[in-house]
């Protein structure tokens, strides 16, 4: 399941990068047709689709009711918050990245005891170091990739970099079962 859902996010990031050449500006703006800004916001909304599906996930392996509340709700919050607050289509990306981490990996760290062993398995796919690496790696590039891409990052094959550490970091947390 791990491996399709990697698949199924790198083909719609790299869709998203494809179709948006012009990363300038706020991502709803009053020049622009609404159905070009439903588009783009419709677009973040679900690339976000993660949210809900990995806080829903994690209320089930801490034995919680409520996950598919919680997520729909941080969802939302999370999307509304970036096109009212922060705006910039440039951070658009790393935005929704950081938003899906955050629901995966945060809620995790607020539902699942420190040793319990439904939180440490998550982790534990063939090596922790391997795991260890790829999320850093993914990490670094998601937040180098906005603010670097024009200067430099681009000309280094800047987002390939950021959907190939994606796919080693979901393939470091995959056990074969």
């Amino acid at each position: 399941m791990i491996y399709f859902g990697s698949a199924a996010y790198t083909l719609i990031h790299g869709s998203v990068h494809f179709f948006e050449i012009d990363q300038t500006g706020t991502i709803w703006d009053s020049t622009k047709s609404l159905g070009t800004n439903v588009l783009g916001v419709g677009l973040m909304t679900l690339i976000t689709a993660f949210t809900p599906i990995g806080i829903k996930g994690v209320f089930e392996d801490a034995g919680k009711e409520g996950g598919l509340v919680a997520g729909i709700t941080a969802w939302i919050a999370f999307v509304a918050y970036y096109v009212i607050g922060i705006k910039e289509k440039v951070y658009a990306l790393t935005y929704i990245n950081v938003t899906i981490f955050l629901s995966i990996f945060g809620a995790r760290t607020l539902l699942l005891k420190k040793n319990d062993e439904q939180r440490l398995n998550f982790y534990m796919g063939p090596s922790v170091l391997l795991t260890v690496l790829a999320m850093t790696a993914n990490i670094a590039v998601m937040c180098i990739e906005p603010l670097a891409c024009k200067a430099w990052f681009a000309s280094v094959g800047g987002h390939i970099w950021f959907d190939v550490t994606l796919w080693l970091m979901m393939m470091s947390i995959m056990t074969l079962k």
